[in-house]
C-alpha cells in the first residue's frame, strides 16, 4: 500500500448512523471503504478479501454488538492470521471504535482485546480523530516512506 487512498478498510457496526457516518469519512479520503453489521457477515468479507489476495489493510469495529460481540470478530481475524502464519509485522491493524470508557470494558474482555494488539478510539471522538488514527496505524503498517 503506497498511500491512504490506496487502503481497503472494513468497517463493522450495527448502527448503520455509524456505518454511513464512517464509511463517508473515509471515503472522502479516497478509501476503499467496506461495511458490515455483524461479525459473522464481516468474518466473510475478511475471508473472500484474503482468498482473492486483496485483504483488508485496517479493521475498524464496534465491540457492543447483538449476536456476537466485537471481541468475537477480532479474535477470529486473529485465529486465522494464525493458522496462516502471519508474523507479528504482518498482523491487520485493528481499530476498536466504541461507547464503552477504557476502565469500563469487562474484565475479561478487557484482558483479552490487551492481547489482541488494537487501537481504541471512543465513538463521542470519531469525527476529529478517526482520520488521523487511520492514516498513523496505515503509516505504520506500510513502513518507512509509506
Amino acid at each position: 500500500m503506497a498511500s491512504i487512498k490506496d487502503a481497503k478498510v472494513l468497517v463493522v457496526d450495527d448502527s448503520a448512523d455509524v456505518l454511513i457516518f464512517v464509511e463517508a469519512l473515509l471515503a472522502a479520503e479516497g478509501i476503499d471503504v467496506r461495511t458490515s453489521m455483524n461479525a459473522q457477515d464481516a468474518l466473510a468479507l475478511v475471508l473472500e478479501a484474503d482468498r482473492l489476495s486483496e485483504p483488508f489493510d485496517l479493521l475498524i469495529t464496534d465491540l457492543d454488538m447483538p449476536k456476537e460481540r466485537g471481541t468475537v470478530l477480532i479474535k477470529a481475524v486473529r485465529d486465522l492470521e494464525r493458522q496462516a502464519d502471519v508474523s507479528d509485522s504482518g498482523l491487520m491493524p485493528i481499530l476498536l471504535l466504541t461507547s464503552f470508557e477504557p476502565g469500563s470494558i469487562p474484565p475479561r474482555e478487557g484482558e483479552d482485546m490487551m492481547r489482541l494488539e488494537l487501537s481504541y478510539l471512543h465513538k463521542s471522538a470519531t469525527s476529529e480523530r478517526l482520520i488521523p488514527m487511520v492514516r498513523k496505524i496505515l503509516r505504520r503498517r506500510s513502513g518507512p516512506g509509506g
